[in-house]
């Protein structure tokens, strides 16, 4: 079994940013939220859009000094010389092409936040494949589903 998952395409979506200047990161506890949505071309996902959202902060600004919210999307797409089991190609979705779209989410979180007098937010490394299996994060819908 030969499959090769090719990244095709990485768009930012949206990014929200707001910042109090009147209260203290330091003493601020913050953890990210995050939500994957896959859409597949067709029944035999050979090509999927994932829409990768991350929501960190207070959006009222009234528990935390900032809040930060981005959606990127990232196009892939499966080449396969043979038959290949369901659960290869969620392991090549949900897991593999996440973990590629994160750093570009990193990258964009950190580089909002540098933006003025705060500190840029460095999200740290993680597990993806434990992120995937242990929270409910992924909505999955094919193309003649409703749209993104």
């Amino acid at each position: 079994m030969k499959a090769i998952l090719s990244f095709d395409h990485f768009d930012v979506v949206e990014t929200v940013f707001k910042y109090n200047p009147f209260e203290s990161l330091e003493s601020e506890e913050v953890s990210p939220s995050f939500q994957l949505k896959i859409k597949y071309k067709d029944k035999e996902r050979t090509e999927a859009a994932l829409i990768f959202y991350t929501e960190l902060g207070d959006q009222e600004l009234k528990e935390n000094s900032f809040y930060i919210k981005t959606a990127v999307i990232g196009v892939f797409s499966l080449e396969t010389q043979d038959d290949v089991e369901e659960g290869f190609k969620d392991t090549m979705y949900k897991k593999n092409a996440l973990a590629i779209l994160y750093p570009y989410v990193r990258s964009l979180i950190s580089d909002l936040s540098s933006k003025g007098s705060l500190d840029p937010i460095r999200l740290p490394p993680i597990n993806i494949a434990a992120m995937v299996e242990n929270n409910n994060l992924i909505t999955e819908q094919y193309n003649e589903d409703d749209h993104l």
